[in-house]
């Protein structure tokens, strides 16, 4: 990495669990020496490759001040060091920044099936802590090179499948295929063409797709899919209940149908063109669906579940989200839970891209006004999507199209994401690379600077929508004006403290707050009396 990459590095983005500053403005320990002290580059190497791999700066205390580190002179001896316990290299690089040293570490990810750990310890980052990792996670890395579930042969023959769904997956893979070739041959030959017969014996897939009620029930009874219907989100007892036991082929559908009769039209118009938008997309809920039977962990002892309001959908799915897969990063990522029965779906044109999908239920439901989906209810026992169904924001279903319409700006999803989070306000520490080619074309635009800047979108898209007020709201206090009402409360009032400031603007942090009062004291328009902690400030003169 360059130093100008670095420097943006650590202007733009705050610690998190793959990326860590230490001031280290002394000598840092790399191993953790005779007491195996966790404050050592050793064990921060361990917590960091077991969550994914980063980086750690030195030089750099937690404000993110580069005040430069006299630790680890001989480069190559820790590298040497941290791989004889790692059993991984790290990468180890110098740099000068404004004469003051800096050192960056980075970390790689661990293998999948295997963790780092610190004298037989396994680390891992929970916000900016090293914590021993839970059983349950070891145990889920440990079987992440288990393979495919759902290509296991089972020791049964083709006559515990159903006749009638065998004939209507060859009838869905006709059309998908244009291949009337099919109808020449047996079911044993067609399924075992496919993947799911082989040896005369069926797998988990078949059985899962294609299998009788009564052998579902009996070897299968946990792959039932529970729907639940509620009058109000909020509420603790359901209105419906349905459970849907039998071949996944046949109860798919009558899940869909069973949404969709509780599907809302919301109408809007956009100059002479009327829009109509669902409460429940269909094809969102359709894949939502798919992802939640086909990536499921089948072997534990629980049901997808389905919620289902007014306000929004849940699809709650067994087994937590795979190493590396985060509900940040779900959108971009690709995993495979079960693969054999992923490609059989897609193989009959129930899904793309063997169900992945997110990107899809992403930008359906950003566009239709509704907010973003979210995957922040999951844990490590099951993934929980929440896809609210309220179109919030018709101005900005209508602004999307413009934009698409008038400026040929491609969206990608994390282009949807990011305009949704500038829309609501949100602070997201959104960097500005990401944000560029909006600002070039005037879609954001930007207010402040530093730590108090803001993305907003542009003030032409309020006042085109005349909500003009909502841009005003977002837009806030300029820092001058802010400055102006602190000095107009100490006129008032004789003098102001710290809290009286946040009280005012509880919008701005600690920092903001002590910035603003010393650029005051610098200009010289106020001065401070007393100490750090009860001191008050007062007019100069």
């Amino acid at each position: 990495m360059n130093t100008n990459d670095l420097i943006n590095l650590i202007k733009n983005n705050p610690e998190n669990e793959s990326l860590e500053f230490k001031s280290a403005i002394g000598i840092f320990s790399i191993i953790g020496g005779k007491d195996k002290n966790k404050s050592s580059l050793y064990a921060y190497c361990v917590g960091i490759g077991n969550s994914g791999g980063g980086k750690i700066i030195f030089g750099v205390n937690d404000d993110r001040e580069i005040v430069g580190t006299s630790s680890f002179e001989n480069t190559e001896e820790v590298k040497s060091m941290i791989y004889k316990r790692l059993g991984s290299k790290i990468i180890v690089e110098e740099h000068f920044i404004n004469s003051k040293r800096v050192v960056l570490i980075i970390v790689p990810n661990r293998e999948p099936g295997k963790f780092f750990k610190f004298y037989g310890i396994p680390l891992t980052r929970v916000g900016e802590e090293l914590v021993e990792m839970k059983e349950d996670e070891q145990k889920k890395i440990l079987n992440e090179l288990d393979g495919d579930f759902s290509a296991d042969v089972l020791s049964f023959d083709i006559d515990v499948l159903d006749k009638d769904c065998v004939k209507s997956f060859k009838k869905f893979y006709k059309l998908k295929n244009k291949n009337n070739k099919i109808d020449n041959i047996s079911d044993e030959r067609f399924l075992t063409d496919v993947g799911l017969f082989s040896d005369k014996k069926i797998n988990v897939s078949s059985a899962l797709i294609l299998g009788k009620v009564d052998f579902l029930n009996k070897h299968f009874p946990d792959s039932e899919i529970i729907f639940e219907y509620r009058n109000k989100d909020t509420d603790i007892k359901y209105s419906e209940r349905v459970n849907y036991r039998g071949p996944l082929i046949n109860i798919l559908d009558k899940i869909l149908i069973k949404i969709k009769l509780r599907n809302t039209v919301f109408q809007f118009q956009t100059g002479l063109i009327r829009r109509d938008i669902l409460s429940f997309n269909e094809e969102v809920v359709r894949e939502a669906l798919l992802n939640a039977v086909i990536h499921r962990d089948y072997k534990k002892h629980s049901s997808v579940f389905i919620k289902q309001s007014p306000e929004k959908i849940v699809f709650k799915s067994p087994g937590g989200l795979p190493f590396g897969i985060t509900p940040e990063n779900i959108h971009k990522k690709n995993f495979w839970r079960n693969r054999r029965l992923a490609e059989s779906f897609e193989k009959i044109g129930f899904v793309e891209r063997s169900g992945q999908g997110v990107d899809l239920i992403f930008e359906n439901t950003i566009r239709e006004g509704k907010g973003i989906p979210d995957y922040f209810d999951s844990d490590e026992s099951e993934v929980v999507l929440n896809i609210p169904a309220i179109v919030k924001n018709k101005e900005f279903v209508s602004y999307l199209d413009e934009v698409d319409k008038k400026m040929q700006i491609g969206f990608s999803v994390d282009d949807l994401i990011l305009l949704e989070t500038i829309k609501s306000g949100k602070k997201n520490n959104i960097i500005k690379k990401d944000v560029q080619k909006f600002l070039d074309k005037g879609v954001v635009v930007v207010i402040g600077h530093g730590r108090g800047t803001k993305y907003l979108l542009s003030k032409e898209y309020y006042k085109s929508k005349d909500i003009l007020g909502e841009y005003t709201k977002l837009e806030g206090l300029g820092r001058d004006r802010i400055k102006e009402m602190i000095v107009k409360h100490i006129k008032d009032n004789g003098s102001i403290i710290s809290v009286e400031v946040r009280q005012a603007f509880p919008e701005l942090t600690s920092k903001d707050i002590n910035n603003i009062l010393q650029e005051l004291r610098r200009s010289g328009k106020l001065l401070f009396r007393g100490n750090p902690q009860t001191g008050k400030w007062f007019l100069n003169g």
